[in-house]
């Protein structure tokens, strides 16, 4: 998928894929946003994400974590990024567990630096997860996120394209 629109079109054929029989159309957005802002930094993270966990393993008793952890958050060419996740679950790796895919992805969620898990809390992620986990349609939902075909990363979509296109869709 060239441009952004195309990413966009599939993503909300997601949503009436999989939401259609439980939610409403207009709270689809809901669901399908922060869900998709987590793709996003799943794949703005995958450069470096075996780095950080390690560093998590090799320091999470110590004061300074927060930093060090920081400092291992890079992209390809060395920039930091801000933001880090220290779990060892990423989309893929989530769906090798269908059977905990509601601790797991509960889990990956806790394990974002504060400044990412504020923006999930402000999303009431939680609680989707919860609703999606009991109707049974979680696993689904995080297996066509992980699809090849939805390519978040920062090669495929720009910071620019991704915040403009994204205010626009809901």
């Amino acid at each position: 998928m060239s441009n952004f629109s195309e990413k966009a079109n599939f993503i909300w054929s997601i949503a009436d894929s999989i939401l259609r029989r439980y939610y409403k159309r207009n709270d689809y957005q809901k669901v399908i946003l922060p869900f998709t802002v987590l793709k996003r930094f799943d794949s703005v993270l995958s450069y470096s994400k075996d780095a950080v966990v390690q560093a998590y393993e090799e320091n999470k008793n110590d004061d300074g974590l927060e930093l060090i952890l920081m400092s291992e958050s890079v992209d390809e060419n060395g920039k930091k990024l801000g933001f880090y996740n220290y779990s060892p679950y990423d989309f893929k790796k989530l769906l090798e567990d269908p059977n905990n895919i509601e601790a797991n992805i509960k889990q990956y969620l806790n394990s974002f630096s504060e400044n990412v898990k504020d923006i999930f809390i402000r999303f009431d992620m939680e609680k989707h997860i919860n609703t999606l986990s009991e109707k049974n349609i979680l696993f689904k939902l995080v297996r066509k996120f992980s699809e090849t075909t939805v390519d978040l990363s920062p090669k495929a979509v720009s910071n620019h394209e991704m915040g403009n296109n994204i205010r626009r869709t809901n």
